[in-house]
């Protein structure tokens, strides 16, 4: 009992000493914001200083390679290649000759036609004179004549195939002789069917079948010196032999492609320029562009083309540019992308960064405190925004960092002002 008297007066005065000390302490404690500190000392900010700069408004583009293109050669006739006359890396010129076809076959063919030609020529003259009075005896006469013609030719034909035999004679020679009976022969027929015929009201019939006759022959006749002709294969374009895809001796046909060309020509690439800035480009200015199918290669090019249109349906018009310099690897179609280098221009610029959305720019006023302006007409190029109305003027303070909580007439702590960006 004595020990528990002893212990309740202190613990009495323990809980009263604690009362005490609880009543001196501070009353209604206020806490401080980070906003109410702004406030008080200033939002912190960097600034630039607003300035003039040459700066080239390059204009970005996309595009396509287009290399000259290549024309396969083929022949118009077929035969025997004779000869060769170029190979591949050689230039050609229009008309040079490439190669040429045996042409024996075909001068036979000529001479046939002449043959064809020549009797339907004594065929009218028979069909004319048998107009005349006498025409029974001079369509007679002329049959006898071709009569004799003929025999004579057959002899000398019998006698020209034994020389040939014992080899005095060529076998063109022999081909030649050929022919000439051949044309004896249908001279003679004509004459025959011409002295047959005498009834006298089919005289203008026969003179105009005649005619006809002769005029489809003289049609053959050209067709086989044309055919001749073609024996000899041209060049149709100014280039380069860039294949060859024959041999001598080679047996072709008709359409057989035996050569391809690279037609001679600027290497070029076709842009497409946005209409907003097509009135900055103009002949003679420089292109650098590049292809992601060529890695870390840089190709040039100077505009040599510049329409008056632009396509309705992307507004972009097609540009051309002649490429420059090297164009090792570029291929025919080949996507490409890059700038067009314009001359440089004087802007006042800014960061860019310090042009929030709606157009908003701050500005650190002389006072210390943020300026808000409204920057409408303003451009973009390439790290800057050059400023095309009044809303910033040279030297001005501009605000491109901390600026996303200012109001109006905020105050300012300016941690760093600087002139170059």
């Amino acid at each position: 009992m004595t020990r528990t008297f002893k212990i309740l007066p202190l613990l009495c005065g323990a809980l009263l000493l604690g009362a005490l000390l609880a009543g001196c302490g501070p009353k209604d404690e206020k806490t401080v914001s980070t906003e109410d500190i702004r406030k008080e000392q200033g939002y912190p900010v960097k600034v630039v200083v607003a300035q003039i700069k040459d700066l080239s408004r390059d204009v970005h583009f996309t595009g396509t390679v287009n290399l000259p293109d290549t024309l396969n050669v083929t022949p118009q006739v077929g035969g025997v290649i004779k000869e060769i006359y170029v190979d591949k890396g050689d230039r050609v010129s229009k008309n040079d000759p490439l190669l040429k076809i045996d042409p024996t076959d075909y001068q036979n063919g000529v001479r046939q036609a002449e043959a064809a030609v020549s009797a339907a020529r004594v065929a009218l003259l028979i069909a004319e004179k048998r107009q005349n009075l006498n025409e029974q005896n001079l369509a007679s006469n002329m049959a006898d004549a071709a009569r004799a013609a003929y025999e004579y030719d057959k002899w000398n034909l019998q006698r020209m195939e034994k020389l040939f035999e014992a080899g005095v004679i060529s076998e063109q020679d022999l081909v030649g002789m050929r022919t000439k009976v051949e044309t004896s022969k249908k001279n003679l027929d004509s004459a025959m069917i011409q002295s047959r015929i005498g009834d006298a009201g089919t005289k203008q019939l026969e003179v105009d079948a005649a005619r006809a006759q002769l005029k489809q022959a003289e049609a053959a006749l050209a067709f086989a010196r044309t055919s001749l002709s073609r024996t000899v294969v041209r060049s149709e374009i100014d280039g380069v032999i860039s294949l060859r895809m024959t041999v001598k001796g080679a047996t072709i046909g008709p359409e057989s492609a035996v050569f391809q060309i690279l037609r001679d020509g600027d290497k070029k690439v076709s842009l497409m320029i946005n209409e907003d800035d097509l009135p900055k480009v103009r002949t003679g200015q420089s292109v650098e562009f590049s292809s992601t199918a060529l890695p870390g290669k840089k190709f040039t090019a100077d505009i040599s083309y510049v329409p008056t249109f632009v396509f309705e349906q992307n507004r972009q018009a097609p540009v051309e540019a002649i490429i420059t310099g090297n164009a090792e690897g570029l291929k025919h179609g080949m996507f490409v992308e890059g700038d067009i280098k314009l001359t440089p221009e004087p802007f006042l610029v800014i960061p860019y960064k310090a042009v929030l959305e709606n157009e908003i720019v701050w500005i650190a006023g002389k006072d210390g405190k943020a300026v808000k302006r409204t920057c409408k007409d303003h451009l973009r190029i390439k790290s800057y925004t050059a400023i095309k109305d009044n809303c910033v003027k040279p030297g001005d303070r501009v605000i491109y960092q901390g600026q996303n909580l200012l109001s109006d007439g905020a105050k300012l702590d300016v941690k760093e002002t600087t002139q170059e960006y």
